[in-house]
C-alpha cells in the first residue's frame, strides 16, 4: 500500500547531455522529509516518480526515452521488500526498467555496499540503472567499486562550485572523470550554476550535468512543459532556454 502523501510532493531536476545540450531525464526530489517515514516515503517517491515518467513517455513520445532518477536510502536498499516493491511499481505504472535509475550516496555505498551487493546485482539484472550520488566525498576505490554493479556516478556539487575559485577543483574533476571512464561508468556533474562552470566541465570531457543553470527543480506541470518544448521541431536547447529566461 502506498503511504499517505499529504504534505509531500515531488519536484524534478532536469539532467542534460553536454554534447548537444538536450534534456535526458530528471532526478526526482522530495519536498519535505520526515525520518520516521523513511521507508514509506521512499516507496511513495519511487511509485510517484515512475508513474509520472511513464505518463510523460506515453503523452510525449521521444526517440530516446527520458529517464528518472530516484535516491534510495541505505535502510531501504537492504530491506527485503525493496525488490518486490520495485517489481510491483514497474508493473503498475508500466515504466520500463531501463527508464529508472536508482541513486545511492557514496558514503552509503562505502559503508554498506557489500551488504547490499546481492540486491544491487538483482536490480542491474532487471535492467535498472545504478548511480553513486555525491561522488568524491566517500573515498571509494577502483578495486572496491569494481566489485559492485554501478554504471554511473554524480560528481559532488562541492567540486563544481570550486571551479574557477582560488582552490580550483578542475584537476580533481578531471581525475574523477578518468576514474569513472576506467570503470566504464558515465559521470554527471551536479550543481552547475554558471556558464563558466559549464564550459569548464565540457572542456574536461563531462558528458552529463544538472543544476540551476539549466533549470531549477520543477513541479510536474513545469517538467511536462519542458519536455514538450524539447520535442518541438527546431527546439532550443536548455542553455539557450536559460539565457532567454534571464
Amino acid at each position: 500500500m502506498l503511504p499517505d502523501r499529504r504534505g509531500f510532493v515531488l519536484h524534478y531536476q532536469p539532467t542534460v547531455s553536454l554534447g548537444d545540450r538536450q534534456l535526458t531525464g530528471f532526478e526526482a526530489l522530495v519536498r519535505r522529509h520526515h525520518p520516521g517515514l523513511l521507508r514509506a516515503l521512499s516507496r511513495w517517491a519511487l511509485y510517484e516518480a515512475c508513474r509520472q515518467m511513464a505518463s510523460w513517455q506515453r503523452a510525449i513520445p521521444r526517440e530516446a526515452p527520458l529517464k528518472i532518477g530516484v535516491n534510495i536510502p541505505f535502510r531501504y536498499l537492504i530491506d527485503p521488500g525493496l525488490i518486490p516493491d520495485i517489481q510491483r511499481i514497474l508493473a503498475e505504472t508500466g515504466l520500463s526498467p531501463a527508464s529508472l535509475r536508482l541513486e545511492m550516496t557514496e558514503r552509503s555505498v562505502m559503508a554498506h555496499g557489500e551488504a547490499a551487493k546481492a540486491t544491487l546485482r538483482c536490480l542491474r539484472a532487471m535492467g535498472i540503472g545504478l548511480e553513486i550520488d555525491d561522488f568524491g566525498t566517500g573515498r571509494a576505490s577502483i578495486d572496491y567499486l569494481r566489485r559492485l554493479p554501478f554504471d554511473g556516478l554524480k560528481i559532488d556539487r562541492s567540486f563544481v562550485k570550486q571551479i574557477g575559485a582560488a582552490n580550483d577543483s578542475s584537476e580533481i574533476i578531471g581525475m574523477i572523470l578518468r576514474f569513472a571512464g576506467s570503470l566504464g561508468m558515465n559521470a554527471a556533474a551536479q550543481g552547475v550554476e554558471t556558464e563558466s562552470q559549464l564550459e569548464r566541465l565540457t572542456a574536461l570531457g563531462c558528458r552529463t550535468a544538472q543544476g540551476c543553470y539549466f533549470s531549477r527543480p520543477l513541479d510536474a506541470c513545469g517538467a511536462r512543459a519542458l519536455i514538450e518544448e524539447a520535442v518541438r521541431p527546431h527546439s532550443i536547447h536548455l542553455v539557450e532556454l536559460h539565457r532567454r529566461q534571464l
